[in-house]
């Protein structure tokens, strides 16, 4: 890529032959819907400058390994960016300025693995969001300002240890830890739960 681009367009590269390691230069600061979904990228280097990566970016790049390292400047990201992106390997870190993981946004991840920490300006958590991430076998920690946790958000994930539910979650959705193996579920004081 020039050094001097600073959008990738939607669907720029979806569905191309496009293979091997993928650097997207740090002047980028927008990646766009699909731009890259279906494609046999084996690699991937995010701009450290990246605010708002789209919705089905990365999609079944199936061939995509390695450690997936999300830039702290990181403010957006769409539902379906990494889904059965499977061959990604090693532990996530959360950007700080993410305030919402979407819906089936690392579904099928497997190959994610150990503690997941979500940050504090998260406030919901979409549906399907870690599902079936069946490696992350470590511990999950929750934000205090979570409010909404999606339907199977971390379905078939092998989390364990124990869970604390914070008092701002209202919304707890349909077997949202499904086949989880937390030791013990503990609902914070004064919670504000409504819906589970």
């Amino acid at each position: 890529f020039p050094e001097y681009i600073t959008r990738i367009g939607s669907y720029a590269f979806s569905g191309t032959l496009l293979s091997g390691a993928l650097i997207i230069p740090d002047d980028v600061t927008e990646i766009g819907d699909a731009a890259f979904n279906v494609t046999n990228i084996s690699s991937l280097k995010l701009p450290s400058n990246l605010k708002v990566l789209g919705g089905d970016v990365f999609r079944l790049c199936e061939l995509l390994a390695g450690e997936l390292s999300l830039p702290e400047t990181l403010e957006s990201i769409g539902g379906s960016c990494f889904v059965g992106c499977s061959m990604l390997s090693g532990t996530i870190t959360i950007p700080h300025k993410l305030k919402v993981i979407p819906a089936w946004c690392f579904r099928y991840c497997g190959g994610l693995t150990g503690d997941l920490v979500i940050p504090e300006n998260i406030t919901e958590i979409g549906e399907s969001a870690f599902g079936e991430c069946v490696n992350l076998k470590g511990t999950l920690s929750l934000p205090k300002g979570l409010k909404k946790i999606g339907d199977r958000a971390f379905y078939d994930c092998k989390f364990q240890g124990e869970l604390v539910i914070p008092s701002e979650v209202k919304i707890i959705g349909e077997q949202a830890f499904y086949k989880c193996d937390f030791s013990s579920i503990v609902f914070a004081e004064n919670s504000e739960l409504i819906t589970i």
